[in-house]
């Protein structure tokens, strides 16, 4: 996983402590190398153990790992009914309906086309009951050309679905000011989604 990829919160982790983010990847590292497992079924044993553990933004991180790594859906959602009669109905049903968004959008990813120079890549900052509703504070989204406010929002329901029906009452804020629906969007702006309370 490139550094664009990871979550804003461990970016700003690693910056401000990299000799523990070093030593953890030397870990992961070691670990990696202690037998003869392929990359493919330590990708799937990890997305099992965060089922148990509850952890969302890592399930989601090992299954775009186990991807890349030439597991199919339906090996990584077989992977997690493993988990169905250990650590119960509830924690798997959660478990797959995190993968279901890490599908979503890696394939929103590929449909925009290869990570090249000329693919524009946008996040997108949630707060609140949105970003509760979404299971994440942040989404990434890809273009082929730097989109419009409109285009952005059109791509964020597609890509959380459980947020779509909020999206009509929001706004995007861009550099901390709200912006137009024409406004363009480049990949340097930060932008977030604000929930305008009674209307606005």
């Amino acid at each position: 996983m490139t550094d664009h990829n990871l979550p804003s919160t461990f970016r700003r982790f690693a910056t401000q402590f990299p000799g523990v983010v070093a030593c953890h990847e030397n870990m992961a590292k070691a670990v990696d190398a202690a037998g003869p497992l392929d990359a493919k079924t330590r990708a799937l044993i990890k997305i099992g153990i965060c089922v148990g553990a509850e952890m969302e933004s890592a399930l989601r991180s090992h299954v775009q790992s186990a991807r890349q790594a030439g597991a199919t859906k339906p090996e990584i959602e077989q992977a997690i009914l493993q988990a169905m009669n250990t650590c119960g109905f509830h924690r798997t049903v959660a478990a797959w309906s995190w993968a279901q968004i890490q599908f979503q959008r890696d394939d929103h990813s590929e449909a925009a086309g290869p990570a090249g120079a000329s693919a524009v890549r946008i996040s997108v900052k949630l707060f609140g009951p949105q970003a509760h509703v979404a299971n994440t504070d942040e989404v990434r989204l890809t273009f082929e050309h730097d989109p419009t406010c409109a285009q952005v929002l059109d791509a964020l329901g597609d890509s959380c679905p459980e947020i779509s029906r909020t999206l009509s009452g929001s706004r995007l804020a861009v550099n901390q000011g709200f912006a137009t629906p024409e406004a363009i969007v480049r990949e340097s702006d930060e932008v977030a989604l604000i929930g305008l309370v009674g209307g606005g």
